[in-house]
């Protein structure tokens, strides 16, 4: 098996200071449906593993604003926040699959069969019904991973 030193080491981030899941929200609007969000993202103090993440799989960095007023904070690092496109999931995850473990590799893998099963915003029929159980399904088995 050929190791990508690249996949390999993202994949150690990931585990390290990564986040992967898949989260139900609600849409405020009258007759509006819930909606699933999916999320894949690493916070770090030191922003050269972030920049290296988006140098080798793109997506953006945002800093969190920092808290320095409130006394808990004080003297904190400031976070950064990296997050590849949500067009880009399932190529990033298929990539450093191989090299994950434990509860991220779960949530990996029940990602892409997430996305495997599609989206759409078309009107409810036989087909959006079977993917929209599909899709609670697979949110209530990531919601139990913990």
């Amino acid at each position: 098996m050929q190791i990508d030193k690249n996949d390999a080491l993202t994949a150690g981030i990931m585990l390290g200071d990564g986040s992967i899941g898949i989260s139900k929200r609600r849409d405020s609007r009258p007759g509006r449906r819930c909606y699933f969000r999916l999320w894949i993202s690493v916070h770090n103090t030191e922003k050269v593993f972030l920049t290296w993440l988006k140098r080798n799989y793109r997506g953006s960095i945002c800093a969190y604003k920092s808290r320095r007023n409130k006394t808990r904070f004080k003297g904190r690092k400031q976070v950064y926040a990296w997050a590849p496109k949500p067009s880009d999931y399932k190529q990033f995850l298929v990539a450093i699959l191989p090299y994950l473990m434990g509860n991220k590799l779960k949530r990996a893998k029940l990602m892409l069969e997430f996305l495997a099963a599609g989206t759409s915003k078309a009107p409810p029929d036989a087909v959006y019904t079977k993917r929209r159980r599909k899709q609670v399904l697979l949110w209530r088995k990531c919601r139990a991973i913990g």
